[in-house]
């Protein structure tokens, strides 16, 4: 069996034909037909076929027809064929309307054969080279694909959110308007992957990831930075609006239940929210890391900690009782923003054992009273 690549050669005159052949099988396998239809045929059912080389005028489909057929055709192998012109005494009009219609090259019937191999052999590089390259922009769409998007959650990658994020840091900087982070994790999810697999483990994963993406705007972003760790980014949002959507997003999460044979499996999480206006973050890097620190520092209470203040961002204060807290905000939020010191002087020892029996800090509670003024 011959491997070489076959050149099929489509000319009425069975000269032509045998003269071009022999030039050129030294190199060539070569298949020879007599008109455009039967070359056609030939073309449809012998992938082996690398190259044309035809004759304009012969019978039934003349060598434009066949060209056309081949140019139009939806196979790539087909499509993509080097097609030679047999030029006898064509004008120079019907030479370039050959070339408009996707003729690669003119080969006289009178060439010798290295001319005849070298023209072939060009036509064949440049195909190849082009295939090439069409597969290596296939190859780079596909890892574009993937520094994008995390496959198993259809969340962004942490490269691709900080790439967009350093868009929204750039713009919130230039025009004054709020950049928040929300970063989340699944703070059990190695014991559920222990109980349930890795498989249904990850699918949780990409419920949790959908159940966040339902609950943001069009032009929030939600990106995995870790096996269990989930950032929000939300452009034109207040630290205030943050913590609301964070708390919402943490009610949610805690009443999602999975279920591994007659066992319902409770996921447990941990929330950390940091915002430009409220934070200083010299970039979104810097944003993102003091979420994640916030974050960290929610994880280390304890359970009862926890279940006061489900985010370390002073958002459990909203949520406190008791005439003391319930008095200090009254008074403070009739404070003007200059004067907020002074009566913080004043109530010092109140507002000290308040976030002490409700497990904040100082900073955290003086960012509330600033949001809600």
């Amino acid at each position: 069996m011959d491997n070489r690549p076959r050149v099929l050669i489509v000319d009425d005159s069975k000269v032509v034909r045998s003269t071009l052949a022999k030039v050129i099988r030294s190199t060539f396998d070569v298949r020879e037909e007599a008109d455009g239809e039967a070359g056609w045929t030939a073309i449809d059912g012998d992938p082996a076929i690398v190259a044309v080389i035809s004759d304009l005028g012969m019978p039934k489909l003349d060598g434009m027809g066949l060209l056309a057929r081949i140019r139009n055709s939806p196979q790539p192998r087909v499509r993509d064929l080097p097609f030679l012109v047999i030029s006898g005494n064509e004008d120079d009009d019907t030479r370039d309307k050959a070339r408009a219609a996707g003729a690669n090259d003119f080969i006289s019937k009178s060439s010798k054969g290295a001319e005849a191999i070298a023209r072939i052999d060009n036509l064949l590089r440049l195909v190849k080279a082009k295939h090439d390259l069409e597969a290596s922009a296939d190859a780079l769409k596909v890892s574009d694909d993937d520094m994008m998007w995390d496959r198993p959650t259809g969340a962004f990658t942490s490269s691709y959110l900080l790439t967009e994020g350093g868009k929204h840091y750039s713009h919130a900087k230039r025009h004054g308007t709020g950049l928040s982070a929300v970063s989340f994790r699944i703070d059990n999810y190695s014991d559920v992957e222990g109980k349930v697999g890795k498989a249904p483990a990850e699918q949780l994963l990409a419920r949790v990831a959908k159940l966040v993406q339902e609950t943001l705007r069009a032009e929030d972003s939600v990106g995995r930075m870790g096996p269990a760790l989930f950032t929000a980014l939300l452009p034109s949002t207040a630290a205030e609006q943050a913590v609301v959507f964070a708390r919402r997003l943490r009610e949610r999460l805690d009443s999602a239940r999975i279920t591994h044979g007659t066992e319902a499996i409770r996921i447990r999480t941990s929330f950390g929210v940091a915002a430009m206006g409220h934070d200083n973050p010299a970039s979104v890097e810097d944003l993102l890391k003091i979420a994640g620190e916030r974050l960290e520092k929610a994880a280390a209470k304890s359970e009862e900690q926890r279940a006061a203040a489900p985010m370390d961002f002073g958002a459990t204060l909203q949520r406190a009782t008791g005439n003391d807290v319930d008095l200090a905000i009254k008074m403070l939020d009739k404070a003007a923003a200059d004067r907020a010191s002074e009566v913080l002087d004043k109530l010092g020892p109140l507002v000290k054992t308040t976030c002490a029996r409700v497990g904040i800090d100082l900073q955290e509670f003086l960012f509330l009273l600033q949001s809600k003024q």
